[in-house]
């Protein structure tokens, strides 16, 4: 019985120095530095987080995709053509019929400028993967410029992606507000809540892109837990009874 209480304090150690670290993760550390505006864009790409679901069974926009139509509309004036995903869309198409049913302002006319990825409800498409489409689509259009929008926290990345097809210089990445989290999102259990995000970002998503540095701090403290808690109890173990 012993024997088992060094690796377990260990085990136990390395779970808090786990949880402390990713717990306690600046947000700004996920956060793109923002750089050039979006005059310079040609245009803008638009990557959503999460999707919700009404009673009907049909999908919707949900939290964050709400959102991020709202800081489109504000801050793309000049309707400058713009790349959406699916749930993007969906909160634009609302807004639109809000508009039209209670004559609120001036039409949206999505048609003009917003241009739907293709979506499949059956199938999750990751950031990667909707990069590939929106550069592909831009590229046939002559589009060289992004402007690069996304949920705050998932912007880096995007910009990342960008950035390595087009060239930093070419990259537009606008200053965002913080972004509401939905706890009904459909998709990953990581677009439902910041902490589910911050586990996904720092130990999956980025390291699968290469990036290595969070994970590698979260095991450095994950280890110094498992060491501060698994040698007294060794130690212990040890000078006791045997």
């Amino acid at each position: 019985m012993m024997t088992l209480i060094a690796p377990g304090a260990a085990l136990l150690g390395g779970l808090v120095g786990l949880a402390v670290v990713l717990w306690s993760w600046p947000t700004d550390w996920l956060r793109a530095r923002p750089r050039g505006g979006l005059a310079q864009a040609d245009h803008l790409v638009v990557f959503a987080l999460g999707l919700g679901r009404d009673a009907a069974g049909d999908e919707t926009a949900g939290a964050s995709n709400d959102a991020l139509a709202d800081w489109l509309l504000a801050n793309n004036t000049d309707r400058k053509p713009t790349v959406v995903q699916e749930g993007v869309y969906l909160a634009l198409r609302e807004r639109q019929r809000r508009r039209h049913r209670e004559a609120d302002g001036p039409e949206l006319d999505l048609a003009a400028w917003v241009i739907r990825l293709p979506h499949d409800p059956a199938a999750y498409v990751g950031t990667v993967e909707a990069a590939l489409q929106a550069t592909s689509l831009a590229t046939a259009r002559g589009w060289s410029r992004p402007a690069v929008v996304a949920h705050d926290l998932h912007q880096q990345r995007m910009a990342w992606l960008f950035e390595g097809y087009y060239g930093a210089d070419r990259v537009v990445v606008p200053a965002l507000p913080p972004t509401p989290f939905d706890p009904a999102s459909t998709q990953h259990w990581g677009t439902r809540s910041l902490a589910g995000w911050r586990v996904r970002e720092i130990l999956l998503a980025r390291p699968a892109m290469g990036v290595w540095g969070g994970a590698l701090l979260v095991g450095v403290v994950a280890l110094a837990g498992a060491v501060l808690f698994g040698v007294p109890a060794y130690l212990l173990s040890a000078a006791g009874p045997r």
